[in-house]
């Protein structure tokens, strides 16, 4: 393959799910592939993989949450892995807390969560040899704030992922150092994720490198100055 030309977006924060996913299915082929889908959530509205399974692709599901696991085993081709991604040295279970259906470890702003429960933790390492999965092609990563915890136990360049989508709203700076150290770097955002890519195949367009600068970049501090100013 050559190298990723990640084409022009005109700078913008992409914010509706559908683009992003169609941003993702254009980058990755028409090729028929394998995905991982970690805190795939919702079976079908917002999932990152959904249009791929339809297209051919096969995969593995992992999503913590009891409701939201029936629902993918219900509605999905893939299989279901019913546990949270934690890294390495994290005890067996994690108690998350419950939002409607979801299950997190983290709460943003304003969540008001109905209760808490505990569920069975391993490192995705361990869930993909149990798994058999050996290489894939996509990996997505959305657990709700501790995103660096999940690529702790994952050696990327053991799988060799063509694309790693990471929302990057918490510890963003431990995430591309983690994944930075087997070979990835960031290439785009889009609405919350960061895309990264093995660093050989990455050729970044102007308008993504503005995007990265600005909000990765030093550009970033700037940023926080002014909201301290305005406040």
């Amino acid at each position: 393959m050559g190298a990723a030309v990640l084409a022009d977006d005109g700078g913008r924060v992409i914010n509706p799910s559908h683009h992003e996913r169609g941003l993702v299915a254009a980058w990755l082929g028409n090729a028929v592939g394998t995905f991982v889908d970690v805190g795939a959530g919702d079976p079908i509205r917002g999932n990152q993989t959904y249009h791929l399974e339809l297209n051919g692709w096969k995969g593995l599901l992992i999503e913590p949450s009891v409701e939201l696991a029936k629902a993918l085993e219900t509605t999905r081709k893939s299989p279901v892995v019913p546990v949270a991604c934690a890294g390495p040295g994290a005890p067996d279970t994690l108690q998350l807390w419950l939002l409607g259906w979801e299950a997190r470890s983290h709460l943003f702003p304003g969540d008001q969560p109905s209760g808490m429960i505990r569920v069975a933790a391993r490192t995705l390492d361990d869930i993909l040899a149990e798994a058999g999965i050996t290489s894939f092609d996509f990996l997505s990563v959305d657990v709700g704030g501790t995103e660096a915890d999940v690529l702790s136990g994952f050696t990327a360049s053991r799988f060799k992922p063509r694309l790693i989508l990471v929302d990057d709203r918490v510890n963003f700076g431990r995430s591309r150092r983690l994944l930075r150290a087997h070979g990835y770097v960031p290439v785009r955002r889009t609405g919350h994720n960061a895309w990264f890519v093995p660093r050989r195949l990455a050729r970044i367009a102007l308008a993504d490198r503005m995007t990265l600068a600005w909000h990765y970049g030093p550009a970033r501090l700037t940023r926080r100055l002014m909201r301290r100013v305005m406040v």
